[in-house]
């Protein structure tokens, strides 16, 4: 599969459109949860699923947000038509700033290729919001995180 850098998800720019109505998560471990639930219906082949399982800790525009979750579902059904369904995901990296922001990595595993996902929290000092998912085929960016 050649590499394609994909990157319509990234929603940072709208940090300021936080809404009073999103639930927060309280602890990281909370946040872990809800991106492996994200992942594992990744790996079932259930994109909307996973992107519907987030939609309560949104920091930015829902609408926007399932505009985006709709590019995925198309790109995710042709990854899994080409190249078959994924195999395993794993957590590859948590990077925090102070108790601010929070992003995660998963390695989403096929037998041929890989597609990194990340997810990005910010926290007001009221709790944990998903602010941004991105996800890529360009797998140099993670030989940054390993020593």
């Amino acid at each position: 599969m050649p590499t394609l850098v994909f990157r319509p998800m990234m929603l940072m720019l709208m940090l300021f459109a936080i809404t009073a109505k999103a639930a927060t998560l309280n602890e990281t471990s909370q946040v872990t949860q809800l991106t492996t639930e994200f992942m594992k219906e990744l790996q079932a082949g259930n994109t909307p699923g996973a992107y519907a399982a987030v939609t309560k800790y949104l920091g930015v525009d829902a609408q926007q947000f399932e505009a985006y979750g709709r590019t995925a579902h198309d790109y995710m059904s042709k990854v899994n038509k080409e190249i078959g369904p994924a195999i395993s995901f794993d957590l590859l990296a948590n990077e925090a700033v102070k108790q601010h922001l929070l992003r995660q990595t998963y390695l989403l595993k096929y037998e041929e290729a890989a597609l990194v996902w990340r997810f990005t929290f910010y926290n007001s000092g009221k709790g944990w919001r998903l602010v941004g998912v991105d996800y890529s085929t360009d797998v140099e960016q993670l030989y940054q995180l390993t020593p």
